[in-house]
């Protein structure tokens, strides 16, 4: 994971070297480093609530502080889209799971997939339109976010006030 940009450190836009950045091709795909690095800095100016900002396997990965839960995108750009939104417990826990996306390949601990319309309520998951029951569950993640949300309790940003 290649850290571009950390509020909780008081960390402004990093410029690592742009070899050790390997692109892909998701469906927003950055080009070039440079590419990458613009839209970055013009999301920051767009969204100022973002408060961490990563590369992993080409990817761009933001974490939003929004008043009940932390929002992790997947190759957010400044024009509104994302590839994908997940809901996590708090911020933390949204870098956790974009450290551990490099091996696993998918975003885990999430309590709310806006893209698929799916949520998970302990360690079943569910498409939202389904009542929360066991026997309507779609299968069984190997995370429970009851368990997440007492390891990672949410700072409201509404604490504050």
């Amino acid at each position: 994971m290649i850290v571009l940009y950390d509020a909780s450190k008081s960390l402004q836009l990093i410029a690592p070297n742009p070899e050790a950045i390997a692109f892909s091709q998701p469906l927003f795909a950055f080009n070039n480093y440079e590419e990458l690095v613009e839209e970055l800095r013009k999301l920051l100016v767009l969204s100022p609530d973002i408060c961490f900002a990563a590369v992993v396997s080409g990817r761009l990965f933001t974490i939003r502080k929004l008043i009940a839960h932390a929002a992790l995108y997947v190759d957010h750009l400044t024009s509104g889209d994302y590839e994908d939104r997940y809901c996590l417990s708090n911020v933390d826990l949204a870098v956790r799971a974009i450290e551990e996306y490099k091996t696993t390949g998918e975003v885990r601990y999430w309590q709310k997939h806006h893209n698929q319309r799916l949520r998970v309520i302990g360690d079943l998951m569910f498409h939202e339109s389904d009542p929360p029951i066991p026997e309507c569950s779609l299968r069984c993640v190997p995370w429970n976010t009851v368990e997440l949300k007492k390891q990672y309790p949410y700072d409201s940003i509404l604490d504050k006030f």
